[in-house]
């Protein structure tokens, strides 16, 4: 080995020994940015996902009335978190009801809905009565309707959510009358009724004609057996 040969070799593992480093180096970069990015991503989705779920929801269906089961109201309802604003409805066809639909009116007449709700808080709903079941049975009005609720959300995004609104859904179910405090209200008011009617003169008096039935029953000669014939025969 010459007396040049040992520097050599000494600079070629330092040479190596520093291109490992880097190489090490190099790799710790590249695995930081990887994590870096995947905490960002992850931040991200965290974010979207937060945001998803404070979104308003608004749905569009059909409810029962509680007095009547058999009147069904469209109900348009924000199940969210945070406001809906904007709120537009698009329905394929247009509702119609039959309850009350004028004279010579053969298809019924359309079922007023505002253009645009501005705003709907969260669990705040708007209704307007559709129908009935049992007249709506009778018409040849059709049951699918299928329709779209657009509205705006947090920071402006534009929502929508689809919705389907099916008569035949209501005309495979059962319904038992109930009484409710409505029908409660009803009687009550029928016996006011009544009563008013119970009166003499313009001022709503009422004579009240008072009996002491014992004083009657001890000045009266208890009745005997001789006292009755059977049977009765005429004077």
């Amino acid at each position: 080995m010459t007396p040049d040969a040992s520097p050599l070799v000494t600079d070629w593992i330092s040479a190596i020994a520093t291109a490992v480093t880097a190489l090490v180096a190099i790799a710790a970069i590249l695995y930081a940015r990887a994590q870096l990015r995947e905490a960002s991503e992850s931040r991200k989705q965290t974010k979207q996902l937060e945001l998803d779920r404070n979104q308003p929801q608004v749905v569009v269906n059909m409810v029962s009335s509680d007095s009547s089961p058999t009147l069904v109201y469209l109900v348009i309802k924000n199940y969210g978190l945070t406001p809906a604003r904007n709120v537009r409805l698009t329905i394929e066809p247009w509702p119609r009801e039959s309850v009350f639909t004028k004279p010579g009116v053969t298809d019924g007449e359309l079922v007023p809905l505002p253009e645009v709700i501005p705003l709907l808080a969260p669990g705040q709903d708007w209704r307007t009565f559709w129908d009935g079941g049992r007249e709506r049975g009778k018409t040849e009005l059709p049951d699918r309707h299928e329709g779209v609720a657009s509205y705006d959300g947090i920071e402006g995004v534009s929502l929508t959510t689809p919705f389907i609104l099916d008569w035949s859904t209501f005309k495979s179910l059962r319904w038992s009358d109930s009484k409710g405090i409505s029908d409660v209200a009803k009687s009550l008011e029928k016996i006011e009724k009544n009563l008013k009617l119970f009166s003499e003169d313009s001022n709503g008096g009422l004579s009240v004609y008072v009996r002491d039935g014992d004083k009657k029953d001890a000045t009266t000669e208890p009745p005997t057996i001789a006292n009755f014939r059977f049977p009765p025969t005429n004077a």
